[in-house]
């Protein structure tokens, strides 16, 4: 298999045939550069270029570890593995030494080709290393310094799916991070699609993009839209060659959003719908642990998230799926935490009728007022949140809030508009602001008030054509609308 390393850059190939696990030869080139690296079930073995600084011979001598005389009867006519050997062999260094100066040249060879952004790739699962290797390579690190220094165009371009979902790996250990890197982890308490953290994000959309993606290079985040470079090679097992079994055929991973086990998520639904207690919400037991807690909601997150199934064309699945989910992460929010979940114990244990519900399924209707109540109740508290943290400022609470009540509702205009306005707060989050309040028009094209929050955002965007346009709309609807008014005032002011 082979491509262009624009398409499918060399951190990427690393990261898949390392989820996949696995075997071969991947040969990545640019110019006339070449730099060849070995994998065994997902292990990235050994890697060495054809550029005679990153040749062993060269870091030897550099390194002051060998001299030329001693290397030039040697070396002639041998790769860098076959002369670490006979160097070894012939107590001309020792065998830590060797090993060391090994996975120096290794990485550098790595960081060099990491941050190719042009060039051709080819991988072989045929071709394995001759020599037996078993240097303890990570490449974890590697990667991450490398997200950090791809260009900023490189790696937006490697952001398609605007609705992706993000969520942590919850077994990755994390390894010294920098404080946009520490940030994007803050906001990933929960799961959340890539636009609404890049709404919530107090740095540049540039600067989270690069920070998701060298988190999610180096395995700390899951994302759920990598582009896949080896759809028609199936994954080989740990097990050794004897006892290998066939493995199913890989995914292409930039579908996920659009396929799904139809029986395996009514089966979800049922279960969730037929709960009662937070703790048969999340299929677990009183006695499970806040860890346990975290892992089941994140596994949850990424099977069943609502993102996942907007593409399908049965409305009434988008709803089920939005009130299932709504109930996973209540139950999250109050059992992952010892007070909440301390009261919530007690509720249950006095019988209060508050602790327990059971949700039935929403009917076909697209009428918002036949939705099942528990689902409607809960997406009016987030808006009715969203309001007051609105009106006291705190604008990060106030988008969370209205993004919550948008997302169990998207039909609600009143959602999609305060989500809007409160979007527009951030210079960040005004492209996404904006579309949240045209889709609040398009459900109620003659609301005045979405009309004008519209044209104030057009106006903090320095385009007062269009803001006078909309604050007109707005006044041919309702003619003595005030905040319609003082905008146009102030716009013919400035």
């Amino acid at each position: 298999m082979n491509g262009q390393l624009s398409e499918q850059p060399f951190a990427e190939l690393i990261r898949e045939i390392s989820a996949k696990r696995m075997s071969g030869r991947l040969r990545v080139q640019q110019n006339r550069v070449t730099v060849v690296t070995y994998f065994r079930d997902g292990r990235l073995l050994y890697a060495a270029a054809n550029v005679r600084t990153l040749r062993l011979p060269a870091y030897l001598t550099k390194l002051k570890i060998i001299g030329d005389l001693d290397l030039k009867d040697v070396a002639e006519n041998r790769s860098d593995l076959q002369l670490a050997a006979v160097l070894v062999e012939n107590n001309l260094i020792d065998a830590k030494a060797a090993e060391d100066v090994q996975l120096k040249q290794v990485a550098d060879v790595l960081r060099l080709a990491l941050l190719w952004t042009e060039g051709t790739w080819e991988f072989d699962h045929r071709s394995h290393l001759n020599e037996q290797v078993e240097f303890k390579l990570d490449p974890i690190p590697i990667l991450l310094e490398a997200g950090r220094r791809l260009p900023d165009g490189f790696v937006v371009s490697r952001f398609r799916n605007e609705t992706e979902l993000l969520s942590l790996n919850q077994s990755a250990n994390a390894h010294r991070l920098d404080q946009n890197e520490t940030f994007v982890l803050s906001q990933l308490e929960r799961p959340r699609p890539l636009n609404e953290l890049l709404a919530v994000s107090s740095i540049s959309a540039e600067d989270t993009m690069r920070a998701i993606y060298a988190l999610a290079l180096s395995d700390v985040i899951v994302r759920e839209s990598w582009k896949s470079a080896f759809r028609d090679l199936a994954p080989l097992p740990v097990e050794s060659s004897k006892t290998r079994e066939p493995a199913p055929e890989a995914k292409d991973e930039t579908q996920t959003t659009q396929s799904f086990d139809a029986t395996d998520l009514r089966g979800f639904l049922d279960r969730v719908e037929a709960a009662s207690t937070h703790y048969e919400v999340l299929a677990l037991t009183a006695d499970a642990s806040a860890d346990d807690v975290k892992r089941v909601y994140y596994d949850f997150a990424r099977r069943y998230h609502p993102d996942r199934f907007r593409q399908e064309q049965d409305t009434s699945l988008h709803g089920r799926v939005e009130a299932a989910f709504a109930r996973i992460t209540r139950a999250y929010e109050t059992l992952r935490n010892t007070g909440p979940r301390a009261t919530y114990d007690s509720k249950l244990a006095a019988g209060d009728p508050t602790a327990t519900e059971r949700v039935r399924p929403p009917r076909t209707s697209n009428s918002p007022s036949q939705e099942p109540a528990s689902t409607r109740e809960q997406a009016e508290a987030h808006f009715k949140e969203g309001l007051g943290a609105l009106k006291a400022g705190q604008s990060t609470n106030a988008i969370n809030n209205f993004a919550l009540a948008a997302q169990l509702f998207p039909d609600e205009a009143r959602y999609r508009a305060f989500y809007g306005q409160a979007l527009s707060s951030n210079e960040k989050s005004r492209r996404l602001a904006e579309v949240e309040l045209q889709a609040a028009l398009k459900l109620e094209p003659e609301n005045p008030d979405y009309r004008t929050m519209l044209a104030q955002l057009y106006k903090a965007l320095g385009f007062p054509r269009r803001a006078r346009a909309e604050a007109e709309r707005s006044l041919a609807t309702a003619p003595n609308h005030a905040g319609a008014r003082d905008l146009l005032r102030d716009l013919s002011e400035s």
